[in-house]
């Protein structure tokens, strides 16, 4: 199975989500964000692709948080994932005011 499978069900270590996931996510947002300066691919759909990637690491994150060593890893990880998605929401909510 796969490290993107496996995470997003809950089934890789903490650490390796940390450790490569969030890479992973920049560098494919990076990565669209320069195909769209050079090939002149719609800005919109390289943030798409990113904000894919950024949704499967917070799931992969709130799951596999479940399997951290220490129980302060949990809730760390399950917080910063809620404070992520509240600021998103809150970010949206307001773009919409404007």
């Amino acid at each position: 199975m796969s490290f993107i499978i496996k995470s997003w069900y809950g089934n890789e270590a903490l650490w390796k989500v940390w450790l490569f996931g969030y890479p992973l996510t920049w560098l494919i947002l990076m990565l669209g964000l320069v195909l769209n300066e050079q090939l002149n691919i719609s800005l919109g759909l390289s943030i798409s692709l990113g904000v894919v990637f950024y949704v499967w690491l917070l799931v992969a994150v709130w799951r596999c948080s479940e399997n951290a060593k220490k129980r302060l890893w949990f809730y760390l990880n399950r917080g910063l994932v809620s404070i992520t998605v509240v600021c998103a929401v809150g970010i949206l909510m307001l773009k919409g005011n404007t």
